[in-house]
């Protein structure tokens, strides 16, 4: 009797929306998973009171945990999605790492603004979302024209929504924000460059496929 071995398909968590491959995009949702807790558990002892006194100032292990979330939000603005983005594609979660801090604080007190940080977290979210789709263009296909590539045009309109989006924000917050607010993220919108010329190249290449 001839017995043939079957096995079950895997979790299609490798897509090119999330990630190339499955382990990697369990890192970084894991990854996003300590990063939630980390902004929810320092934004929980900020709002919460013992007779008066917020609980984030009873005992010094607080402080540690603020300034461990100062580090880590700065990290994952600029620097862990474009890391992600080069590790393991992914545009969904190279761009939720560097906007989640601020929208864990807006989930959990119902409140969200067009600040700075959040304007930073856009921009360099977008960056990272577009660089993913390139990554994932050359990785699978070693090729830098990912609108050449059908299976990556869900990667390539996600990336461009959020570039709009983060351009958009930053355009506004210079033009209405008052001029400190302005010159937090002037220096930084340099990256909307790349951005935009990479996502216009890559429907470029789109159109040229057709």
């Amino acid at each position: 009797m001839n017995y043939r071995r079957f096995s079950l398909p895997a979790q299609p968590l490798g897509t090119h929306l999330l990630g190339d491959t499955r382990l990697r995009t369990l890192v970084g949702i894991g990854y996003l998973v300590v990063l939630t807790a980390v902004v929810v558990a320092s934004t929980v002892s900020t709002r919460t009171t013992v007779a008066g006194a917020p609980i984030a100032t009873l005992s010094p292990a607080f402080d540690t945990l603020f300034w461990a979330l100062i580090i880590l939000v700065v990290l994952s603005t600029f620097v862990v999605p474009i890391v992600y983005a080069l590790f393991n594609g992914g545009p969904v979660i190279a761009f939720l790492i560097a906007v989640a801090p601020e929208l864990v604080v807006y989930v959990t007190t119902g409140t969200l603004h067009l600040t700075p940080d959040f304007t930073l977290g856009l921009v360099f979210g977008a960056f990272a979302a577009v660089l993913a789709v390139y990554v994932s263009g050359y990785r699978s296909y070693r090729s830098l024209s990912p609108g050449s590539h059908a299976d990556l045009d869900d990667a390539l309109l996600f990336s461009t929504a959020v570039a709009v989006v983060g351009t958009v924000a930053l355009a506004r917050l210079y033009v209405e924000g008052p001029s400190s607010m302005a010159a937090r993220t002037e220096p930084y919108g340099v990256v909307v460059v790349p951005t935009v010329a990479m996502v216009v190249y890559g429907w470029l290449t789109r159109l040229r496929a057709q």
